[in-house]
């Protein structure tokens, strides 16, 4: 014989509706990645992925309005629209996220560690708002399974964003090491800002 305990679901209640810019992480890359409302020229239209830095956005982060989206919840499902385009978040055949003037309806669930699910119920499998899992393809759609990544919603403000700053400078080149009386080879020296961009900066370093 089996001790058999029947629960009730746990129901989340929370409302969590308000201005963010919503945000994954890609481990892949340790970086952090904003939800866009701008769409990739690829066949499948997809919404883009732009680098938010290896550390996650502060609270009342300042955004341009492509990275800032109103989510609203009515009953216990929810929307996510943009400000810049006041289109809503959708989805394709193609697994891709997209931009609609109809709200795809999202189930909303925060985890442990303070990230969220955005869930919607497709016909067969539920199918999961996150970011691409392949390093360097930088789009958000709808994945099943395995692929599922936990978004983060940062409280967020439009405006102008705070300029990039210098995370780290590398120097490159055949030679990097050198003993008295070898000639010297100028390397490359490269930095990388905090949006994920480099720059090539050799002519202003000093030697």
């Amino acid at each position: 014989s089996y001790n058999i305990t029947v629960s009730a679901p746990v129901v989340d209640d929370s409302d969590y509706s308000g201005q963010y810019a919503i945000v994954a992480y890609r481990n892949s890359e340790s970086r952090y990645y904003y939800l866009t409302n701008e769409e990739t020229s690829t066949s499948t239209v997809r919404l883009t992925a732009v680098s938010a830095g290896i550390n996650k956005p502060e609270e009342n982060v300042v955004v341009d309005a492509s990275k800032l989206w109103n989510v609203s919840k009515s009953g216990s499902v929810y929307t996510i629209q943009s400000v810049a385009s006041e289109e809503y978040v959708s989805w394709t055949s193609g697994n891709s996220a997209v931009m609609s003037e109809t709200g795809l309806q999202f189930t909303v669930t925060k985890q442990d560690d303070g990230s969220f699910n955005f869930v919607y119920a497709a016909a067969e499998e539920d199918r999961y708002l996150s970011l691409n899992s392949t390093k360097g393809s930088n789009y958000f759609a709808m994945y099943a399974g395995t692929q599922t990544q936990n978004l983060y919603l940062i409280k967020a403000v439009e405006g102008e964003e705070a300029p990039a700053t210098l995370e780290s400078i590398a120097v490159s080149g055949e030679k990097t090491t050198y003993t008295v009386g070898d000639e010297f080879v100028k390397p490359t020296v490269t930095a990388t800002y905090s949006d994920g961009s480099t720059e090539d900066v050799t002519a202003s370093a000093e030697f």
